[in-house]
């Protein structure tokens, strides 16, 4: 059965470039952007009746339970050959403990960036706070959340950025993954096109 793989990092540090990355190994099947998972998880790990009732209006009980009954029907029908289902969120930065939780053998890599370049691409977009000292802020309140999940890997966006492969490779074997069948020039090229994810 697929493992679940969650993408986190800062706010604007390349989880969506990340994300893309690993989802070009064979093993991993990626979502496109933000799902509504993390939050949800976080409410069935608090047991928050709101979860239960977008799940089940009738429902009762161990929110838990259906958060792990989610996420095991997403990695048990995996296609064959799938190592990890992934999502990608800045939210998992914050929300790990829970998704261990209820997903103990969930898997996490995160994507830091120098933090004032993120505040500064943060505030183009009308989530951010109002400030870069603000935006620094919430960037580094995400990185430091994510610094204490045991075991997650990471990445630098600044060395993904020219050394794709020097950089992906060492987390691609952390996750069991066999480094050599990612078709690293569509990687690069990606990197390298105008329309480079970010």
């Amino acid at each position: 059965m697929a493992k679940y793989l969650c993408v986190g990092g800062g706010p604007r540090c390349g989880t969506r470039l990340l994300a893309w990355c690993l989802g070009q190994h064979p093993a991993v099947s990626m979502t496109w952007n933000e799902t509504m998972l993390p939050l949800r998880i976080m409410q069935a790990a608090a047991g928050c009746e709101e979860f239960l009732q977008t799940v089940d209006g009738q429902a009762r009980g161990a929110t838990a339970d259906m958060a792990r009954a989610m996420l095991a029907g997403l990695c048990e029908h995996a296609p064959e050959g799938l190592a990890y289902i992934g999502d990608k969120a800045p939210a998992y930065s914050l929300c790990w403990r829970e998704v261990r939780q209820v997903a103990p053998d969930a898997r996490f890599v995160f994507i830091e960036r120098d933090v004032h370049a993120a505040a500064l691409s943060a505030l183009r977009f009308p989530w951010s706070p109002d400030t870069i000292e603000e935006a620094e802020g919430l960037v580094q309140m995400h990185l430091d959340g994510a610094r204490q999940c045991e075991g997650a890997l990471w990445v630098r966006l600044e060395r993904l950025n020219t050394n794709p492969e020097r950089e992906l490779a060492p987390v691609l074997a952390g996750l069991g993954l066999d480094p050599a069948l990612m078709p690293w020039a569509s990687v690069m090229a990606q990197i390298l096109s105008p329309d480079h994810l970010n």
